[in-house]
């Protein structure tokens, strides 16, 4: 493991290109929800996702419902060690393209648009 306190977003992308899997974890004592942008990321990388977070972040309904990842209560180290061997046996190539397409669904520009010109009607 190695911990690095800012990498260019280039160099970030690259990084996640040579991942298998993305990684979300929050603490599971925090009360506000809470939705990381590194998803975006990772969906854009085309890879399925594990969150290992709080109840009260819905993150990991979003990528459970879209069909491209798990979760578990981040106090849960049964669960994850579950979720670690489903990994190991899924089509992650397939999961995600599933990610990729939840992306240009639901992320674009165009959608964010009619979202907030939603709430002015």
């Amino acid at each position: 493991m190695r911990l690095i306190s800012w990498i260019p977003v280039m160099e970030y992308d690259r990084i996640i290109a040579a991942c298998d899997v993305g990684l979300i974890f929050l603490d599971n004592r925090f009360t506000i929800p809470n939705f990381p942008s590194r998803l975006l990321s990772y969906m854009k990388a085309r890879l399925p996702v594990i969150a290992c977070t709080d109840s009260n972040t819905d993150i990991g309904d979003y990528i459970v419902q879209r069909g491209f990842g798990w979760w578990c209560n981040s106090n849960n180290v049964n669960d994850f060690t579950s979720i670690v061997d489903s990994v190991i046996k899924s089509n992650r190539i397939k999961l995600g393209d599933s990610a990729y397409k939840a992306l240009l669904k639901d992320f674009t520009v165009e959608h964010g648009y009619k979202i907030i010109m939603g709430n002015f009607r």
